[in-house]
């Protein structure tokens, strides 16, 4: 075999690949029918011929995290970018806070109908004091649909509805379908009129004539709103056929400019029948003697006065003002018939 000197001469004259092909092919793991195990690679490079390998890869991460973390700091401090921020940290926080306020108010609107029965029924058996107004706690409660089918213009409103319903007998304050069956401005100012308008409800709607709570409202032409509630139809009759009806539960009230609501005295509650009563002639509530409310069959003249049976002290109009001229007289029907 001939002998170099340098290995620049061994690779010119192929000598020494000559050699590693003939050591290659002596060896027993690339002898014919021996399986190759094992190959190893080398890592690839990418495009600009860096490999991301132990100290690279490490120098890579933290460039990258320092370079976000600069970035996040000059966003934060933009006056633009806090703006935003702080915008939509507003959205966030009223968008759940009324969600969380919707829920609250449905859980106590569930439980309002309940408690206010038991209050009730509580107020009625400790009843027996000579307080001559009954103080009712105002409750939050479902807002009444003003039900308009007359198409005219209301005298009574929301607000008035939201004053008048803690006053009334807990089973009828979860109505939410306020009927106007009669207004003057569409039936005239006759008080038969105001009747048969009652009764033409009952017919079309198949329902005894008595079944319905209502609310009378007349409104004067001094600008008081006044007027009365009734747990049944006002045309009803008492239970001995008397011109008188109604029950305890009767209130008489006033609404404009000052806000009193009478309910019956406590000491008449189980003695009287002078509720409120129906004639041709006229419309009364309260006793016989002195109506806390009266209005002639025309619906032009009314009169108000201090009533035993209310244990008002004055006239729903004030003091000096019992007489009075109605301007406009409504109905409505708190309906338990959709």
């Amino acid at each position: 075999m001939k002998h170099h000197h340098s290995a620049r001469e061994a690779v010119k004259d192929g000598s020494l690949a000559s050699f590693f092909k003939n050591r290659t092919n002596d060896h027993p793991r690339f002898q014919s029918g021996n399986e190759i195990v094992h190959f190893e690679s080398l890592p690839k490079q990418n495009p600009l011929g860096i490999v991301f390998h132990g100290v690279w890869f490490t120098i890579f991460s933290v460039v990258f995290v320092v370079g976000f973390a600069f970035l996040a700091q000059y966003l934060s401090n933009h006056a633009g970018v806090q703006t935003l921020s702080s915008s939509l940290k507003k959205r966030l926080l009223s968008f759940f806070g009324r969600s969380q306020s919707a829920i609250l108010k449905k859980s106590a609107r569930r439980s309002t109908i309940l408690s206010q029965a038991l209050s009730d029924a509580n107020r009625r058996v400790t009843a027996g004091g000579s307080k001559s107004q009954q103080t009712v706690e105002m409750v939050e409660l479902p807002p009444a649909q003003l039900y308009n089918p007359l198409g005219v213009n209301m005298i009574l409103t929301r607000m008035d509805v939201s004053a008048l319903t803690p006053h009334i007998p807990a089973r009828y304050r979860h109505l939410k379908r306020w009927e106007l069956v009669f207004s003057t401005s569409k039936h005239g100012y006759r008080l038969e009129a105001l009747y048969d308008s009652v009764r033409e409800r009952s017919r079309r709607l198949g329902t005894p004539a008595y079944s319905d709570p209502f609310v009378l409202v007349v409104r004067t032409t001094s600008g008081n709103k006044i007027g009365a509630y009734g747990s049944h139809s006002l045309i009803a009759r008492g239970a001995t056929g008397s011109r008188f009806a109604g029950n305890g539960e009767t209130l008489i009230f006033s609404l404009y400019p000052n806000e009193r609501i009478y309910g019956v005295s406590s000491r008449l509650a189980r003695t009287t029948q002078h509720y409120w009563s129906t004639t041709n002639s006229s419309l009364a509530f309260g006793g016989a003697k002195q109506a806390g409310l009266w209005l002639d069959k025309q619906l032009e003249h009314g009169r108000s006065e201090g009533c035993t049976t209310f244990a008002s002290t004055q006239p729903l109009t004030g003091h000096g003002n019992e007489a009075f001229l109605c301007s406009a007289v409504e109905l409505w029907s708190l309906s338990l018939v959709n």
